[in-house]
């Protein structure tokens, strides 16, 4: 499955938050869609990529499911918040 804790930690790095992604002309379902690790339709990832100035390999990586389901890997997504202030 693919997952999306790259972007987290990016912007993290930058002190962004998800909801920063709006800017990108990306939906708040969609920015829903990134912190939940759900299915994302390419032309999401080409925003998202091209607004951070970054590759899709920054943002994403493969992970098996059985890993995923195990692990902690799911953590540095639900610290990131959809919500607006």
């Amino acid at each position: 499955m693919i997952v999306y804790n790259k972007l987290m930690k990016i912007l993290q790095e930058r002190n962004m938050q998800l909801k920063d992604l709006l800017k990108a002309d990306i939906s708040i379902n969609t920015l829903t869609k990134f912190s939940q690790n759900k299915t994302m339709n390419t032309d999401n990832i080409d925003k998202v990529c091209i607004f951070l100035n970054i590759q899709p390999s920054d943002m994403m990586e493969v992970v098996k499911k059985e890993i995923y389901s195990n692990s902690n890997w799911n953590t540095s997504a639900t610290t990131c918040r959809t919500s607006k202030r």
